[in-house]
């Protein structure tokens, strides 16, 4: 390496600066090593909120990794091992806890260790090898879609029913619509007003505010052509600026609450309408494949909609506002042998005995039966013959 008017830096200059380097690192693990773990979790804590997640999202993963912390007994970084760790995951199962809430616990703690690394607080995370366990053996609050039927019955109870958290039926009613059409999350829902609706554009549009969305970023959702005019009667002299939905039912985590007692009127209504139909799981809060029917199952709806009428798998997950294409067309896309008989139907027909081709050349033979003919692939000499 050459220095300035051609003088060289001796490669031994290395050595003594990664050697200091070591050195302060090593002073400054130290000194955080010695600070009680309490303190590192309230630095997060406050990290996580001045990023811009909610209070509520910081305030959950930092329990999760202060409960794991607690349980686990560790004061210190140096206390933290993967044994541990293990154990208490191990714990959650034992105690009746499902895999995803264990999961959970251990994302948290996962992410707490990053943090710390990235901060330069210790050299390397002691849980970076860890996983969590298969949620797809231990579900225990799947969700189903609803079907247009349902969807129709749920409808006609809400806007027939009495005031629940505050909410009339024909507001409700509008509510389930929105919720139904746009796939939007509860909370989202709470946070919409008159103005976050553009019914004039082109095309109309539902957005929600970066402060409210999952994502941390504002969401446009194009609104549906049967959907606008119904919005449009309904906003009709309502304060602009004021939650269409007020209350605390989201943040209290209420929903269900809304939403159950009519999906039960529904299910009444209906089975005084067809007592010789019987059918278990229409309108049922919780079928026979033990998967519910509860305010977020509305989302599912949509989602399964999307993926259900063909639309491409890109576009149900920029509408789904997922992060990933895996997350709509696993978890949230509910498709049947129904659609996937008729998408097997697509293929092109079962080649009958005696018709059978290959590479578009139909067979011939003579009396030792059938014989396939098969174009040889041209090789470069032939080609260049060819071309000559």
């Amino acid at each position: 390496m050459t220095g300035p008017r051609g003088t060289t830096a001796g490669k031994g200059n290395i050595g003594p600066m990664l050697a200091a380097r070591r050195t302060a690192d090593n002073g400054r693990f130290r000194a955080h090593a010695a600070k009680p773990l309490a303190d590192h979790l309230a630095d997060w804590d406050a990290d996580l909120r001045a990023k811009g997640n909610t209070p509520a999202h910081a305030a959950l993963v930092a329990g999760r990794a202060r409960r794991l912390a607690g349980d686990c007994g560790f004061a210190r970084v140096a206390d933290v091992t993967a044994a541990k760790v293990q154990q208490f995951v191990a714990g959650q199962w034992a105690a009746g806890r499902s895999v995803q809430t264990a999961n959970f616990y251990l994302q948290a703690a996962k992410q707490f260790l990053r943090w710390l690394v990235r901060n330069r607080r210790v050299a390397d995370n002691p849980l970076a090898h860890l996983t969590g366990g298969n949620v797809k053996t231990d579900r225990r609050h799947d969700r189903r879609e609803l079907t247009p039927d349902e969807v129709a019955a749920l409808l006609a109870a809400a806007e027939g029913g009495p005031v629940r958290a505050k909410l009339t039926g024909p507001d409700r009613a509008m509510l389930y619509r929105v919720a139904l059409y746009t796939g939007f999350r509860a909370s989202e829902l709470a946070s919409l007003t008159p103005g976050s609706f553009a019914l004039d554009a082109d095309p109309p549009a539902a957005t929600v505010a970066a402060a409210y969305a999952k994502n941390r970023r504002e969401d446009s959702v194009p609104l549906h052509p049967s959907l606008v005019p119904l919005l449009r009667d309904w906003l009709t002299g309502r304060p602009a600026d004021r939650p269409l939905w007020p209350g605390r039912w989201a943040a209290d985590k209420k929903a269900g609450v809304i939403l159950k007692p009519d999906l039960a009127a529904a299910r009444a209504a209906w089975a005084a309408a067809n007592p010789d139909i019987p059918d278990a799981d229409h309108l049922a809060y919780r079928d026979g494949a033990g998967r519910y029917a509860d305010f977020h199952a509305q989302r599912h709806t949509f989602i399964s909609g999307l993926v259900r009428s063909g639309v491409a798998p890109k576009s149900a997950q920029a509408l789904a506002r997922h992060s990933t294409i895996t997350l709509t067309m696993d978890r949230y896309a509910h498709i049947g042998l129904t659609e996937t008989a008729a998408a097997v139907g697509l293929l092109p027909a079962v080649a009958a005995p005696g018709c059978l081709r290959l590479h578009g050349v139909r067979a011939t033979g003579g009396n030792r039966g059938p014989r396939v003919a098969v174009r040889r692939p041209k090789t470069d000499r032939r080609a260049r013959a060819e071309n000559d």
